[in-house]
């Protein structure tokens, strides 16, 4: 296979699954890609006892390397952490489930990935040398609160998966940095979301803190922050978690929040808006007086125009009335006349 590697410059992905190649063969095969565009190395369960050959020889595009099944151990996580530190490192996925792993090599590890930006998965399960210390490496490495803010700000933003126990193994460190991980897949700006949820919440602090040794305070987190921005940090507060933290984080800050506040500006402030709330007032004033006049001169047109109306209404009335009477009046005189012609007629019979 030796000539064939060297002579395949587009060779991408090499799987050597179950070959049991030995150590020996996997020090060939990675000398025959010394400078190659291999990107994906796949050594599952080959016997592999030693993985010096990839801190001796150079792989500059490799992305992906699985190792499962092989002895890494301490002195493979060395050589993994010295290649992850280095400024032009391409990995982003690494695989080292069942590899002989302890405590040691996952804290060597987990140092490694503080400045590195380019590793996005990391699987270190079913070694059962990883104990409860080796968790927290991982859990300060993606959410740490010591001493202040500004570390859980820094912490690894690049890791979007990072398991180190089996599935139904998960505890309360895991599940811490699951959650981490899955901030650093889908924020925008995972620094920000895990200090509003981790470091803005009492309850969430007071548990990092104590998983992580350190000596918990209320205020410690508000030490280094300059006050003008402690209203708006009181405010996420308030808006993100409930009342009771709002209360518990004014407490230690309110010497510095009084500290801050500039009285004389404050009442000058006060007056300012009290003259321009007086002035809205007196502008209301006088457009309620405009509609007011506006209605008074609307009421008096409005009544001249129905007087008008009604005293047409009373002539035309009148008139009527006069031409009722005179009909009347007419109707019996020629009443009577029509009863005195009748008695002269009945005399001349």
């Amino acid at each position: 296979m030796i000539p064939f590697l060297q002579n395949s410059p587009n060779l991408s992905t090499l799987f050597m699954g179950g070959n049991n190649i030995n150590l020996e063969c996997f020090v060939v095969l990675v000398s025959a890609l010394n400078g190659t565009s291999i990107e994906k190395l796949y050594f599952l369960n080959c016997n592999i006892t030693d993985i010096s050959a990839l801190e001796t020889y150079t792989l500059p595009r490799l992305k992906e390397l699985i190792l499962n099944g092989n002895h890494v151990g301490r002195d493979g996580c060395r050589i993994l952490s010295n290649l992850l530190q280095k400024d032009r490192s391409t990995l982003k996925e690494l695989y080292l489930i069942n590899t002989g792993i302890n405590d040691e090599g996952a804290e060597l590890l987990a140092n490694s990935l503080k400045q590195n930006t380019t590793l996005k998965k990391l699987h270190l399960s079913s070694n059962n040398g990883i104990t409860e210390k080796g968790c927290k490496a991982f859990l300060k490495l993606l959410l740490g609160v010591s001493p202040t803010i500004e570390s859980t700000y820094k912490s690894n933003h690049t890791l979007t998966e990072c398991s180190l126990i089996g599935i139904y193994d998960e505890n309360e460190i895991h599940t811490l940095i699951k959650d981490a991980c899955q901030m650093n897949r889908i924020s925008s700006n995972p620094g920000r979301s895990k200090v509003i949820k981790y470091q803005l919440n009492s309850q969430y602090r007071k548990k990092l803190c104590e998983l992580q040794g350190i000596e918990y305070s209320v205020n410690n987190i508000f030490a280094d922050i300059e006050p003008i921005l402690l209203p708006r940090i009181l405010s996420l507060i308030g808006d993100r978690h409930s009342q009771s933290e709002l209360y518990t984080a004014l407490i230690p800050t309110a010497p510095d929040l009084l500290s801050y506040i500039d009285h004389k500006a404050m009442l000058t402030e006060v007056l300012v808006r009290n003259a321009a709330r007086a002035t809205s007032l007196a502008e209301e004033y006088a457009e309620y007086e405009r509609k007011v006049a506006a209605l008074k001169a609307n009421l008096l047109t409005e009544t001249s125009r129905l007087t008008a109306h009604n005293n047409d209404i009373n002539n035309r009335l009148e008139q009527i009335e006069l031409g009722d009477k005179k009909q009347s009046s007419s109707g019996k005189e020629e009443l009577n006349e029509e009863t005195s012609n009748s008695k002269k007629r009945q005399r001349r019979r």
